[in-house]
């Protein structure tokens, strides 16, 4: 049987006759899994163009393990590392720290003070764990939900406290090696969720999620803002009579910030995705719902370097499949374009963030491919919101006025942290391509005993492990045409590079790798 490669396509294009060459945005979609349940909570892009995913997986030590995996440019996994015990743990929100390490944080019931604390966890970029900190009470639940990195280097996070069944707002802040400075519990009558923080422009800390407890309807979403110390400056509910709740949460340039989520009680639909701005002091700016009909709900949102806007979630207004839903809107929260990515059982994004060529990448879970049960997703898409397993679809946009409660709940002083050692798991999660920005060439075409080669106007090369890649092809007289590869972090394998429009004529190519350089002439006609 004919064995088949895949090749990277490079689009070429000659500038001011020197021939300056742009690489197209490359976009893929790829599964993530291990036959059980794997899902992916976070996704970040890396400075050296790879990403790294944050979630839960069950192929570590114990039942669910938190699991952070690193992916090369094109999403192939590089490593996969779980933490956790022999029981539940799990991570649901990861960030990039000051000094270029990671900090993922989640829930754990395999180590700690209680039933289940908050779980912080900082590595390095090679995913060696630096430290790792139980936050919560004894005879408690608590869960963090998200985390956020201030100036001085201290750590916010937000989540849960579980109190006779029902949940309450929890908001902590850690040192920066992980010690608990203070912890508060937010007293309600029903349950209620923070979800999203973020550090204000004004050096104090806004948080968002939804609550039962106050409001005008089911769930409505909130926003609050603590102060360094921990005293709650303001509480704001805001939604309808029907369900509401914000999600994410993202800071604005101009010192504001955005809240994206679901809204039920106003919009397109059953249910669309909810954007709401407010400034640095909580007072309201506007709201839109954006949907395409029936049932829309955003999990993760991003502002982009124009001012505008990214939130994904999940979908069931284009059939009765669930699929990823991607939209993008202007710096007015007009809608730019829709895009949804799915087959035919349930896909859902939980995290966008932008990407260094200006497009996105998104992480979340896929139930139609893979491996069986839940796998992870991640998948990029370009700036004009294509993807090679996606579909840009019709949506609409409808502006919107809630209602706004201001409330003074009873706040509690509690908490506690403790240093834990998670024990940490290398994993080989399978890989799944749905899709990537790739064409076919046979193993007779792609096949070389050496290191870098050009045939059939391409260039292949083949890495014996993961490491940095640079390739550059020169003219004749050693001036730089174009750099495809600058210190892209590449896995083992074949990899090859299609040169479709490089005009003809006589060039060099040059490949350094971590054990060497190498060389090769191209003739193209």
């Amino acid at each position: 049987m004919k064995k088949m490669f895949w090749v990277l396509k490079i689009t070429l294009a000659a500038v001011l006759g020197v021939g300056l060459l742009h690489a197209q945005e490359w976009n893929w979609a790829r599964a993530y899994g291990s036959g059980n349940t794997d899902q992916g909570m976070a996704m970040i892009q890396t400075p050296d163009s790879g990403f790294l995913v944050a979630g839960m997986t069950r192929s570590g030590a114990g039942q669910n393990d938190a699991f952070v995996m690193k992916l090369d440019l094109i999403g192939m996994p590089v490593w996969s590392r779980a933490y956790g015990g022999n029981s539940d743990d799990d991570a649901r929100d990861l960030i990039r720290s000051s000094d270029g390490n990671y900090i993922f944080a989640g829930m754990t019931k395999s180590m700690g003070l209680g039933q289940s604390d908050a779980f912080v966890c900082k590595i390095t970029p090679a995913g060696t764990v630096i430290w790792a900190s139980a936050i919560g009470t004894a005879t408690l639940n608590e869960a963090a939900n998200a985390i956020y990195e201030c100036s001085d280097g201290s750590m916010i996070i937000a989540g849960t406290q579980v109190v006779a069944a029902r949940n309450e707002i929890m908001v902590a802040k850690l040192n920066p090696t992980g010690g608990l400075l203070w912890m508060r519990v937010l007293q309600g009558a029903s349950n209620d969720e923070a979800t999203a923080i973020v550090q204000a422009s004004d050096g104090n800390y806004i948080v968002t999620g939804f609550t039962n407890s106050w409001g005008s309807g089911f769930d409505d979403a909130f926003i609050l803002k603590f102060d360094q110390n921990g005293n709650l400056l303001w509480i704001r509910v805001f939604g309808g009579a029907l369900p509401d709740r914000g999600y994410a949460l993202a800071n604005l340039a101009d010192g504001g910030f955005v809240v994206g989520g679901m809204v039920e009680s106003w919009g397109n639909g059953s249910r669309d995705f909810m954007i709401t701005s407010f400034d640095v002091n909580g007072n309201w700016r506007w709201s839109n719902a954006v949907g395409a009909g029936q049932y829309d709900e955003a999990y993760g949102i991003d502002q982009l370097n124009d001012g505008g806007y990214a939130l994904v979630g999940k979908s069931q207004s284009f059939g009765s499949a669930w699929y990823a839903f991607i939209t993008r809107l202007d710096a007015g929260a007009n809608l730019m374009w829709a895009s949804v990515l799915g087959g035919a059982n349930y896909e859902q994004a939980n995290a966008v963030a932008r990407t260094l060529d200006g497009g996105y990448c998104l992480a979340g879970q896929t139930n139609t491919w893979g491996f069986g049960g839940d796998d992870i997703l991640a998948a990029k898409f370009v700036t004009s919101g294509q993807n090679c397993a996606g579909n840009i679809v019709p949506a609409g946009v409808i502006p919107f006025t809630p209602n706004i409660t201001d409330i003074n709940p009873t706040v509690s002083n509690t908490g506690a942290w403790q240093n834990i050692n998670p024990v940490v798991t290398i994993i080989n999660l399978n890989e799944f391509e749905i899709c990537a920005l790739y064409e076919e060439v046979d193993e007779e075409e792609a096949y070389t005993d050496r290191r870098l080669e050009f045939t059939g106007r391409q260039l292949v090369f083949w890495l014996t492990g993961t490491c940095p890649v640079t390739l550059s092809i020169y003219d004749p007289a050693g001036r730089v045409v174009m750099r495809p590869l600058d210190a892209a972090l590449l896995g083992p394998g074949r990899h090859c590079l299609a040169l479709d429009d490089l005009a003809p004529g006589v060039y060099f190519a040059r490949l350094i790798l971590g054990d060497g350089v190498f060389t090769c002439r191209l003739v193209t006609r």
